[in-house]
């Protein structure tokens, strides 16, 4: 249904190096490449943003300078993160579900660490502790995060092969 919509809908790769071809529909991360999951994405990152955001106001239901710099923050990493997994998807899919799990956490925390050197360079450019502590936390929340997102992708992946083996034994 939403495969009109995906950006690259008619695309077909080749086998890389000889190898066999890999049914990237039997992977259970969502493909990433789609308008769709890219949409759901960003929806469900900053609906996470606003909660941080009206957490972290002091006066007033919401923290309006927070929200905007967290939100940019959180949109850059989404985003990257999303086209790198999009990128990788084929060679991801051939990796077993724990190794896979591995390499997306891998390029997810690379890509958090990265937009957080650059963004504290830009607005807090200065060094000591406080600056690393700042980025270990984004780094965790990161982390627990995209796990959090894994396990939903692999149980929602579980749930779906189930249904469909119910629905041809019948």
């Amino acid at each position: 249904m939403w495969r009109e919509y995906s950006i690259l809908a008619d695309v077909k790769e080749p086998p890389l190096n000889g190898d066999k071809a890999v049914d990237v529909s039997e992977f259970f991360v969502p493909d990433l490449c789609r308008v769709r999951a890219v949409f759901m994405l960003l929806i469900t990152s900053e609906l996470l943003v606003l909660v941080l955001a009206i957490v972290q106001a002091e006066a007033g239901w919401i923290d309006w300078n927070y929200f905007g710099l967290l939100s940019l923050f959180v949109q850059w990493t989404t985003l990257t993160s999303a086209a790198l997994i999009c990128l990788l998807r084929q060679w991801l899919a051939r990796l077993t579900v724990a190794r896979a799990t591995l390499s997306i956490v891998t390029i997810v925390l690379l890509d958090v660490f990265a937009f957080s050197l650059f963004a504290d360079s830009v607005l807090h450019p200065q060094a000591g502790v406080a600056v690393w502590q700042g980025i270990a936390k984004k780094l965790l929340l990161a982390l627990l995060i995209v796990l959090m997102v894994l396990r939903y992708f692999y149980l929602q992946h579980q749930w779906q092969q189930q249904r469909e083996a119910r629905c041809c034994r019948t």
